[in-house]
């Protein structure tokens, strides 16, 4: 069964949703006024795109340095020149960078390495700095965002796959080591850190919640979940405020009828405003979206350090919005689906600035007179004017050579993937649902089981290609024609042309399941468990009749002893169990919070062709479902 909104019983509700996100976006690179500098340079990796992820500004304010995640390098960009003046090769996508107050020591974190790498810097013969490694640290799970101490003297990393903060004493620079592990669940992606260090602020993205850590002892001082929200991508501190201001999605759980999307009845995308005075108060919000041009898929905040202005970036609209803080009228509740109109009329207290491709990280140069800009789909750093509002510079991180076909092909469906100009009013994208590829852990209510009214859980694409038939109810089998139907009955966007529908299948193909990283050394207790697990796996509990071969799913649809969900269908196709451990919430209605609740409440193997398993087996065969 494959994870598509459509493609999938898992997917079929998302994909329908994310391919909002399915957008050509090369001709809105130039539509706004730039000055595009830089020249292509020679690449270190085997792709040829580059595709920012992230960026950190120097203490000069003169450089940065960009995580490159397509390249597995980091660039360091001079921001006066608009030049790529070095490129330091890293591990397998660089994912966070950050930069120490004295800019002596760098980070970066590396998603699929599951490891850290410290750059020391020493000032060379030119005006710049050079930077070389210095160390690799294994850290965690795909780890994301990461930021020093005032000192310098640790590095915290938010490992979104693990799910815990993980600190690194960086005081010995020959022998850094991991010193503790912070558990925050759900999905940690942004880390903010107060002036004195003494409190570590974590945005949890598939849960939208922000968690609060004393860093002296690793304690959890306080959590504020933003309630009916997810895919929290963005986290900003203003410590003169005492305020964290934060992006995401909001989800009103009704059906993704036109109607319903048109009028912000589906999902809204917000600002969360926290002040940490009353930290567990409820939060203050602002909508984002304009009636028939919403903000699909904020992905980036940004506070500038006088408290004159506020950034968004909208991921999804290819667009940077950029408010006059001390306009923006924020609700203690519910702020209703579009932005507030005081903001403009009878004056506009802000602007959309275009920007093309996919803008991911956003940080104000010292003054907040420029804005920079990681656009990842197209591969360089921007700069806006906060005066004049508009971009006025492009730095090009374009690698040298030219992409194959199918290179080509697979760039032009991650662009439609995450474009959110494709669905009806611009809500949303393929993206906002299925989170980089993989789950936003929410259920949504489309058309891909052929009704309304029976919510289903949101599948993960990666390894889609091999898992058909699609949709839960394993009704679809045709990957392209369910690629077409998701993009006009789910997004409600325009008819989509040949080219996109191969294209975003091609991307579509490219996602590949991320490898579990449970996976205990032989020997161990932990690998005799998973090894009993694996035994009753295949016999006892009878797992493989509906979940056999590399992609532990079949093509046969089952009938199964699970309450009609009021669609037409009376069978389900089993998802794939690769990445389970990495799902919940799990099952169609999104009921199960983990593999022991499923297993002991909602999909019992002796309900569904195995036989009953006692508690010390149940435990095995969990160690080894989390191995997959």
């Amino acid at each position: 069964m494959s994870p598509l909104f459509f493609l999938a019983p898992r997917i079929h509700i998302t994909l329908g949703m994310a391919l909002a996100g399915l957008f050509l976006w090369l001709p809105m690179f130039f539509q706004v006024e730039t000055k595009a500098v830089g020249l292509p340079f020679s690449p270190l990796g085997t792709s040829r795109y580059a595709s920012p992820s992230a960026l950190a500004i120097c203490p000069d304010q003169r450089h940065a340095l960009v995580a490159l995640a397509a390249a597995n390098s980091v660039a360091v960009v001079d921001l006066e020149a608009g030049t790529v003046i070095q490129e330091i090769p890293v591990g397998d996508q660089p994912n966070g960078v950050a930069v120490s107050s004295d800019g002596a020591v760098a980070a970066v974190s590396c998603k699929m390495g599951g490891s850290v790498f410290l750059l020391g810097s020493a000032r060379g013969e030119s005006d710049h700095s050079q930077w070389s490694k210095r160390s690799q640290i294994a850290c965690g799970h795909l780890p994301a965002d990461v930021t020093f101490s005032p000192k310098g003297d640790r590095l915290y990393i938010a490992c979104s796959g693990s799910h815990e903060v993980v600190v690194i004493d960086t005081g010995s620079p020959s022998s850094p080591k991991v010193t503790q592990r912070w558990k925050a669940w759900q999905e940690p992606r942004r880390l903010r850190l107060s002036p004195d260090g003494s409190s570590l602020y974590v945005g949890c993205s598939r849960n939208a919640t922000v968690r609060a850590f004393d860093t002296a002892n690793g304690k959890e001082t306080w959590t504020r979940p933003l309630e009916a929200a997810f895919n929290m991508s963005g986290l900003a501190l203003d410590p003169k405020t005492g305020e964290l201001v934060t992006c995401q999605v909001f989800h009103r759980h009704h059906a993704m009828a036109k109607s319903n999307i048109e009028q912000g009845w589906a999902l809204d995308n917000r600002l969360g405003r926290i002040f940490l005075k009353e930290p567990t108060s409820d939060p203050w919000q602002i909508s984002l979206d304009v009636r028939g041009s919403a903000v699909g898929d904020p992905t980036a905040v940004a506070l500038e350090d006088t408290g004159k202005w506020l950034a968004v970036a909208g991921g999804g609209t290819q667009e940077v919005l950029v408010f006059q803080r001390k306009e923006v009228q924020w609700s203690h509740g519910d702020p209703g689906d579009f932005l507030d109109s005081t903001l403009e009329y009878p004056v506009r207290k802000y602007e959309r600035i275009p920007v093309g491709g996919r803008p991911v990280a956003l940080a104000f140069l010292s003054g907040g007179k420029e804005l920079a800009v990681a656009n990842q789909l197209d591969d360089s750093i921007q700069l806006i004017s906060t005066a004049d509002k508009k971009l006025v510079k492009t730095i090009s991180l374009a690698r040298a050579g030219k992409p194959n076909e199918q290179e080509q092909l697979v760039r032009e469906g991650e662009a439609l993937f995450h474009n959110a100009k494709k669905a009806h009013h611009h809500w949303f994208s393929c993206h906002t649902c299925h989170t980089d590829g993989h789950t936003s852990g929410q259920p949504f209510d489309t058309l891909n089981d052929d009704s309304y009214g029976n919510p289903k859980q949101t599948p993960t694409l990666l390894g889609v290609a091999d898992t058909a038939p699609f949709t839960w109810h394993g009704w679809k089998h045709d990957m392209e024609k369910t690629v077409r139907d998701s993009m006009v009955n789910t997004l409600f966007g325009p008819e989509p042309t040949t080219r996109e529908v191969k294209a975003l299948t091609a991307y579509l193909q490219s996602l590949r399941p991320i490898p579990s990283p449970n996976k205990p050394a032989p020997g161990t207790t932990a690998a005799e468990a998973l090894t009993r697990g694996r035994n009753l796996f295949y016999g006892k509990a009878n797992c493989v009749r509906c979940h056999a071969g590399e992609a532990l799913t079949t093509p046969k649809n089952h009938e199964l002893p699970i309450e009609p969900d009021g669609s037409p269908f009376d069978t389900w196709n089993p998802p794939s169990l690769r990445g389970v451990h990495d799902r919940a919430p799990l099952m169609h209605h999104g009921l199960a919070n983990d593999l022991k609740d499923l297993l002991q409440n909602h999909h019992k193997p002796e309900k569904i062709g195995g036989t009953a398993l006692d508690k010390d087996e149940l435990d095995d065969l969990i160690e080894f479902l989390k191995s997959l």
